[in-house]
């Protein structure tokens, strides 16, 4: 987990966010966990890097085209 904050106090996750990303530079950081009912600072992110290795191992086995469609 990790906080983040807007320091110009104007982006911030808020209600129907969770799941969302935190992008730096073009990187995918975190994704949305929770934050203030009213939106104020901080956020609270999930690391994405704490489950790369997860990642990894589960994404290894569908390949590079990804998930087939089974519908």
């Amino acid at each position: 987990m990790m906080c983040a904050d807007d320091p110009q106090g104007l982006k911030t996750p808020f209600k129907g966010d969770s799941g969302g990303s935190l992008v730096c530079d073009g990187v995918a950081q975190g994704i949305v966990s929770f934050g203030n009912q009213d939106g104020r600072p901080p956020a609270v992110f999930t690391r994405i890097s704490a489950f790369m290795p997860w990642i990894w191992k589960t994404m290894r086995p569908m390949g590079e085209g990804g998930a087939k469609d089974r519908g």
